[in-house]
């Protein structure tokens, strides 16, 4: 290990130099935090990434304070509507179901009580 150790300090370039002066290590110094980039950066993008967090906090808030003012629940779906139509033909009754999507598209399915499939 001492053989190592003493190879390493013999074949060492810088070992003879010495040290650096001060106005050296304070140039190096500056061109390294030059180079890095700053703390400015990394503020702006935090607060872009919270800024951004509460414009979508306040949208989800706003889309549940209409869901709730416009009496529909979880999930969107309207009470089911009363029989609409009768088949004049059969004296059958044609039910719907109605409701709207959270995105508010409006469905509308017709159940035909008389319906065969072949």
């Amino acid at each position: 290990m001492n053989e190592l150790r003493r190879q390493l300090k013999e074949g060492d370039p810088l070992a003879q130099e010495g040290r650096l002066s001060d106005a050296d290590v304070e140039r190096i110094r500056h061109y390294i935090l030059v180079a890095q980039p700053g703390t400015e950066t990394k503020s702006k993008l935090v607060l872009l990434a919270i800024a951004g967090i509460l414009v979508l906090a306040a949208g989800v808030w706003v889309r549940r304070a209409e869901l709730i003012t416009t009496g529909v629940g979880e999930g969107g779906a309207l009470p089911i509507a009363a029989p609409r139509f009768a088949d004049t033909q059969t004296g059958s009754t044609l039910r719907e179901f109605q409701f709207s999507t959270p995105g508010g598209t409006r469905m509308i399915w017709t159940f035909n009580p008389t319906l065969e499939v072949r």
